[in-house]
């Protein structure tokens, strides 16, 4: 998905001129080629802790920080502008369950506003999409990259407990708030631009203007789903059918833009209040490419821990580099398995199995917590150990239901004949990856348990 990425968004041009000459393919497995041999010296430099290695990440770090920084000036120039609500962006951070179960925020008053039937049809979109967004949120926020690179890097770096209270720090200063800061002002700056809005030709009631729209193709769907309602709308024909739909009321239609998924192109217009159209495509594309690039570094030294630990050996060494690279050629082969129509399994295979391996993660943590055998003098005792405790069980209660709704809703249509044909593939997909990944879960138990035993008998 990041090598996809970073094709898309790097270089268009020279993109294009490859495909005229070597063909759309082999084009893009060069591109790939050209990314796998520039983030294979990085993962080297990286082993080695030498000053080209800081220098590149510290270019890396200015490339990402630069959009970073636009994105406050946008937040900036609207809060100047008088066009933030800062009550309300105050009471955002504050979890609101009611998402998980029915509409919020602004696309709540619309949807009251139309008729029963409507509505139903309205909320069921709109709730999906909000657990769909809430799950890829959580899954983000404290996924793999928490969970397992950042042990192993204060480990690397000789953290152990006598720095516990510099890990603190560096967890907050380095991680946390800036995690915060950033993600409020892309969501807010985002918001500002697509969140229950439209533009003049997507709300026009001529058919033809309506659909010049860039959003139009994207929310055509939803819009023709909801026409279905309407008694005899399927025995209109095409043109009758798109002037019905575009003589909606602009609630619908507000509502529908608002469940478009913008590319990378639409969100960097985002950036236009302080940019201009032309610049803010051309930071928002590096800034992309040094997060996708960064990402790619990051996943392939992870590989990398989990092929030592998988063999038994010490970090570092040939067994790391291995593992490194076979992420990254895996990465680099998408063109030869998940290009076309093939990128929407991808994400969705990506999505769903990131956010089950956090249950594991954070039920593994709850029974590491209360090992006396493990942790020693360190195990929580009292009302310390009570408060962890709850804390603990709620996160875990919470990442099983996040993770059995994200694989559920993917699964469902495999059982609805009704679902088109290619969802219910993709459901039979995630079912499989997730009937397979429990499978190998109980089988890497097992296997384990039959090592102890057989060593307790030697």
């Amino acid at each position: 998905m990041c090598y996809a990425s970073l094709e898309k968004n790097l270089a268009p041009k020279a993109l294009a001129g490859l495909t005229d000459q070597t063909g759309p393919l082999a084009g893009k497995l060069v591109i790939s080629a050209i990314l796998l041999a520039a983030v294979g010296v990085v993962v080297v430099m990286n082993s080695r802790q030498g000053l080209a290695a800081k220098l590149f990440d510290w270019f890396l770090k200015a490339l990402v920080g630069m959009i970073v920084i636009c994105f406050f000036g946008v937040v900036i120039c609207l809060a100047l502008d008088g066009q933030l609500d800062f009550g309300s962006i105050l009471a955002g951070f504050i979890p609101d369950p009611r998402q998980w179960t029915q509409p919020t925020g602004d696309v709540a008053g619309l949807v009251e506003r139309l008729p029963a039937n409507v509505q139903e049809f309205w909320s069921g979109l709109i709730v999906k999409e909000q657990r769909v967004v809430m799950i890829a949120a959580a899954a983000t926020a404290v996924g793999i990259n928490m969970t397992f690179l950042l042990p192993y890097s204060m480990l690397n770096r000789g953290w152990d407990k006598p720095f516990r209270g510099l890990a603190r720090f560096d967890l907050a200063t380095g991680m946390a708030i800036p995690y915060v800061l950033v993600t409020s002002c892309v969501v807010l700056a985002s918001a500002s631009s697509f969140h229950a809005k439209i533009d003049d030709r997507f709300a026009s009631n001529d058919p033809l203007v309506m659909q010049q729209s860039e959003t139009f193709a994207s929310a055509e769907g939803n819009l023709m789903a909801r026409m279905e309602l309407e008694a005899g709308f399927s025995a209109l024909t095409p043109d009758q059918q798109l002037a019905r739909i575009a003589a909606l009321p602009v609630e619908e239609k507000r509502i529908a833009s608002s469940l478009v998924r913008r590319n990378a192109f639409q969100l960097s217009q985002s950036l236009a209040p302080l940019l201009g159209e032309e610049n803010a495509n051309l930071v928002f594309g590096i800034g992309i490419f040094g997060m996708g690039f960064s990402t790619i570094i990051i996943l392939m030294l992870i590989n990398g821990f989990a092929f030592c630990e998988m063999f038994g050996l010490p970090q570092g060494g040939k067994m790391h580099v291995i593992g490194c690279l076979v992420a990254g050629i895996s990465g680099a082969a998408w063109p030869l398995i998940w290009d076309g129509p093939a990128k929407l399994w991808l994400a969705v295979l990506t999505s769903t199995f990131g956010m089950m391996l956090l249950p594991i993660a954070y039920f593994t943590f709850f029974m590491m917590m209360n090992s006396k055998a493990l942790m020693g003098q360190e195990k929580p005792t009292g009302g310390r150990m009570l408060v962890w405790n709850i804390l603990m069980a709620v996160s875990v209660l919470g990442a099983v239901i996040a993770a059995g709704s994200a694989v559920w809703e993917k699964v469902n249509p495999v059982f609805d004949s009704s679902a088109g044909l290619q969802v219910r593939i993709v459901g039979g997909v995630v079912l499989i990856v997730a009937i397979g990944y429990i499978v190998l879960v109980m089988l890497g138990f097992g296997f384990k348990a039959l090592m102890r035993s057989t060593e307790s008998t030697e």
